[in-house]
């Protein structure tokens, strides 16, 4: 489980996005890949593909609002206002991503990026 420590070693940064402090992790070099996830989850059930993956890749996996160490959003808060988050924390990182990654349980979620 090299994997396991190597992430140890991937640091939280934050991104401060609509009035949101947006915890993530970032790793590599290379194309975009952006990894959401899921319901109950956060950045840290994507450890091993941030490592793995960022000897070819710009990896980023962010915890939404209220997850993982982001804060909590201000209620209520819509799909719109988390699209619209999500939007808004790719354009801080300066992040224009060639491929997505979405861990879904009932809850969908893209950009346009045409």
């Amino acid at each position: 489980m090299a994997w396991a420590h190597r992430m140890a070693d991937t640091e939280v940064n934050f991104a401060q996005v609509e009035g949101h402090s947006i915890a993530y992790r970032e790793a590599g070099h290379g194309p975009a890949l952006v990894l959401l996830h899921g319901f109950l989850c956060d950045s840290r059930c994507w450890r091993r593909q941030v490592t793995e993956l960022s000897d070819r890749f710009r990896v980023v996996a962010w915890d939404a609002p209220g997850a993982g160490s982001s804060s909590d959003p201000t209620e209520p808060f819509t799909t719109a206002d988390y699209a619209s988050c999500f939007a808004r924390f790719l354009d801080e990182l300066g992040v224009v991503p060639e491929v997505f990654n979405v861990h879904v349980r009932r809850f969908c979620l893209s950009r346009d990026t045409e």
